[in-house]
């Protein structure tokens, strides 16, 4: 058995990747080891839309989802914990707040692995531990926006925003730049409905990277050279959207905003079995996401009125 490892982020595209790479992986004779990358909360204030995505996409599941499936494990589940593939698979796991920890690379350089492959994990990779990686096999990113156009966060959101033809994610080589390595191949997403939210089409385009990483491992076990296209345009590197962005895309109906009633149905699906939606312990998990979005919502919009209110967070 071969080993690979796996920088992994917190939110729901991780989820899905580990749900549908990790047995697929093994079943071909690599053996993922984890390493969970932990990232501080972002600085966005609570009434900003980015802070609702980021509720959306990683808080909901780390603070409200995963805990109460660990303390009512039954079989209405469809799609794993973190936590629970890791006990079923027996892997080998790190946390890590930072990808170049000393501490981190030293334990990492004793590792026997073909490579690594980044997922969501939103760090920036130096050196050495580019060298390092890449001394024992190949060392990859899951960039979710195509490149060269598309770099830096929440791509494939700005590629919605501008009515691009097509969405998804570039599979590239990890260099000392920021996305800037050379491709190995794009995931593309041609057919998306651009009055979808944003988060459930960039769901759809999970199982395609899981099978392009699956193509590309076992190419590298068979020793055959791909082709890498060297990334000759600089593009537009992107940072997080503003609140004066989201106002403005919403305004011209570039982007449908977060609906909680879609996210319910979302996570809802994502976790339950189609079988075992009407069983009681099903309706407990629905529940409980319905009064975790309400929650949310409701200190949303009281912070909304707050900063509203408050002239001096307007100077601010």
């Amino acid at each position: 058995m071969k080993n690979i490892l796996l920088f992994i982020g917190e939110d729901y595209i991780s989820h899905l990747f580990l749900n549908n790479f990790v047995s697929q992986s093994i079943k071909m004779g690599v053996k993922p080891i984890l390493i969970f990358v932990r990232n501080k909360k972002n600085n966005a204030s609570d009434y900003s839309e980015l802070s609702r995505y980021m509720f959306y996409e990683k808080e909901i599941l780390q603070k409200v989802l995963y805990p109460y499936i660990a303390d009512n494990q039954n079989n209405i589940f469809k799609t794993m914990t973190p936590d629970q593939i890791v006990e079923k698979y027996n892997l080998h796991t790190i946390e890590t707040f930072n990808v170049n920890d000393p501490t981190l690379h030293a334990i990492i350089s004793d590792m026997d692995i073909i490579g690594a492959i980044s997922v969501r994990c939103f760090q920036i990779f130096k050196l050495p531990i580019i060298d390092m990686i890449k001394q024992k096999g190949f060392f990859c990113n899951s960039h979710p926006g195509i490149l060269p156009d598309y770099r830096g966060v929440y791509c494939l959101l700005r590629g919605l925003v501008n009515r691009e033809n097509t969405l998804g994610w570039t599979m590239h080589d990890i260099d000392t730049g920021i996305d800037t390595g050379s491709v190995i191949r794009t995931i593309q997403h041609q057919n998306y409905d651009p009055n979808k939210p944003m988060p459930l089409i960039l769901a759809d385009t999970v199982p395609y990277l899981v099978e392009g990483w699956l193509d590309f491992i076992q190419a590298s076990i068979n020793n055959t050279d791909l082709p890498r296209l060297v990334q000759k345009s600089k593009g537009t590197y992107f940072t997080y959207p503003t609140q004066a962005e989201f106002d403005f895309w919403y305004e011209q109906k570039l982007l449908m905003p977060l609906v909680p009633k879609e996210m319910v149905k979302f996570y809802f699906d994502m976790f339950v079995k189609d079988n075992q939606k009407i069983q009681q312990s099903a309706i407990d998990f629905k529940v409980k996401l319905i009064n975790a979005v309400a929650k949310y919502e409701t200190m949303v919009e009281m912070s909304k009125e707050q900063f509203a209110q408050d002239p001096r967070q307007k100077a601010a």
